[in-house]
């Protein structure tokens, strides 16, 4: 008799709910003279852990909840991850059971465990940076340094170039254009590694950099004609300095990391920044 009043209960009475957040799915079937609850916990991080997995019970609508219960059996253990689930309730060795209502309530305790940090060492560059190498640490929120240059990073400039000549140039003599040109580049950057699960991270970053697009001439002089030197001249128009703003994503798989990302110089050039690199 009571086996018939707990499947007539539950096949048209009971409703369920749950407050934690990472608990869905929930359904509840009998099963003979005992009750199991089937569940499904999601959105668990890999850095943590259920501490705790409680089942509770209400008999009046859910005013109150009696528990947790006890004589429960199945997927109850707190080492349980994201994934369907089945709690067993041998309803009838904890409660008196009537014909009457039930609610039920799964409670979890999620504890965050201390994540592993491992060092990182990558290639970045983008193509006016191409020769770069980034350094730190990921895991949890974390730190990086990075340094980037074109193949001729401290070349300074002794002219200014506009409009396919040079403005400034003030010796006796003349000079031509080589055709070699190209960016005298660098920047340095540091900053934080942030993660948000077991492969993704972000970082974000300040620093300094420079960028000058450059023109290489040859000087000579008249009488007689011959060649003084060599000079370099900079495009003003192409050229920016300043705080440089870096960020981006790491994606890393097992010991092996790739990154993509955009980076500014006071908001007026801005270019991506990729790299490869390992994490141990």
């Amino acid at each position: 008799m009571k086996k018939a009043t707990l499947i007539l209960s539950l096949f048209i009475a009971v409703t369920i709910s749950s407050f934690a957040q990472s608990v869905k799915d929930i359904e509840v079937r009998v099963d003979g003279d005992k009750i199991l609850v089937g569940y499904t916990i999601s959105g668990l991080k890999d850095y943590q852990d259920i501490s705790k997995i409680s089942f509770y019970v209400s008999r009046d609508g859910g005013q109150t909840f009696d528990g947790p219960l006890k004589e429960i059996s199945g997927n109850i253990s707190p080492n349980v991850r994201n994934g369907k689930y089945i709690m067993v309730w041998d309803v009838f060795k904890e409660i008196p059971f009537l014909d009457e209502e039930l609610i039920f309530d799964i409670r979890l305790s999620v504890a965050e465990k201390k994540r592993k940090r491992a060092i990182m060492i990558s290639l970045v560059g983008n193509t006016i940076t191409p020769l770069g190498l980034r350094v730190g640490q990921l895991g949890g929120i974390s730190w990086y340094a990075e340094f980037r240059s074109s193949l001729m990073p401290f070349i300074t400039a002794n002219y200014t170039y506009e409009n396919e000549s040079i403005i400034d140039y003030n010796k006796p003599g003349y000079y031509q254009f080589t055709g070699d040109k190209g960016y005298a580049a660098w920047s340095v950057v540091g900053g934080a590694t942030f993660q948000v699960s077991r492969i993704v991270y972000f970082n974000a970053g300040l620093g300094y950099g420079v960028e000058n697009y450059l023109y290489k001439i040859d000087e000579y002089t008249y009488e007689p004609d011959i060649k003084t030197g060599s000079a370099w001249a900079k495009d003003a128009a192409y050229s920016y300095s300043g705080f440089e703003l870096d960020a981006g994503i790491i994606l890393k798989f097992n010991k092996f990391i790739i990154s993509g990302g955009a980076t500014t110089i006071n908001f007026q050039t801005f270019n991506w920044v990729a790299g490869i690199g390992v994490a141990f």
